[in-house]
């Protein structure tokens, strides 16, 4: 386990090598550590190797569970709880890769569940790519890329996937544009996540496409960077026009049962303040 004095002394490290980066690179984002000596190959790899960079033996979660049991296994993603961080690193042969997050397949509430956890200073990508390597599994792909878990609260079905890293760039010279992930803590929002680039809580929508030329989405919505805000209603339209009367019922109906919801939701907020 880590010592504080070496959670301090990693902390400056970050901060200091963020500082003397060039602005906008990957490197001056403190969040995140960075190996610039090469170290052990777990990067996902077309190949089938038998053992994982620790030495022990991979497993091949068709050989534990049944193809369809895999396909209707539920997905949990969630934030690290204990600090991990994000990791770009070196391979021995010069390549940089990025370690985003980890998923382990377990045991969760009394159904085995995959469950994605993403490190400090994760991004949108990182996310989606481990996000892929679940539905690649419940596609019969990458089944071979797992390892036991042999720890006290894991039973015998418990194992995490070890290829958890993906190709990237180098670190010093490129910027990274995808924005950063973090999760959602409304229990009544319909995303799992958010980013920073889309930083409104979603109560419902619903979206129509009612002639030639109207079509609409409406979404019951608030911020979700600002505490104690109201939910309100979006209406979004390119185009609106030659619209029959039923059309145009129809989205009058739509924005009236919005407005409802809306009204609704905030009148809960009020009871509960």
């Amino acid at each position: 386990m880590t010592s504080v004095d070496d959670k301090t002394t990693e902390k400056k490290a970050r901060k200091a090598r963020a500082k003397a980066a060039l602005p906008g690179t990957i490197a001056a984002d403190s969040r995140i550590d960075i190996q610039s000596e090469p170290e052990g190959h777990t990067v996902f790899t077309n190949q089938n190797p038998k053992k994982a960079p620790s030495g022990r033996r991979l497993v091949d979660l068709a050989d534990v569970f049944g193809g369809d049991d895999l396909a209707q296994m539920p997905v949990i993603v969630r934030e690290t709880s204990i600090g991990n961080r994000v990791r770009v690193w070196r391979a021995p042969d010069g390549s940089w890769h990025r370690r985003g997050g980890g998923v382990l397949l377990k045991m969760r509430k009394g159904t085995r569940s995959f469950v994605i956890t993403t490190y400090k200073g994760a991004n949108e990508k990182d996310l989606l790519n481990l996000i892929g390597v679940v539905e690649d599994v419940a596609e019969g792909k990458k089944r071979k890329h797992w390892e036991k878990v042999d720890e006290a609260w894991a039973d015998d079905r418990t194992f995490k996937l070890v290829f958890n890293s993906r190709r990237y760039a180098d670190p010093f010279d490129h910027a990274d544009p995808s924005p950063r992930v973090f999760f959602c803590s409304e229990s009544r929002c319909i995303e799992r996540w958010h980013t920073d680039e889309s930083t409104f809580h979603t109560l419902d929508h619903v979206e129509k496409e009612v002639g030639k030329y109207a079509s609409y989405v409406i979404e019951v919505n608030k911020n979700a960077l600002e505490a104690n805000s109201s939910w309100f209603v979006d209406l979004v339209t390119t185009e609106f026009s030659e619209a029959t009367p039923t059309q145009v019922a129809s989205l009058v109906n739509d924005l009236q049962w919005a407005a409802e919801e809306c009204r609704r939701a905030n009148n809960l907020v009020e009871v509960a303040a």
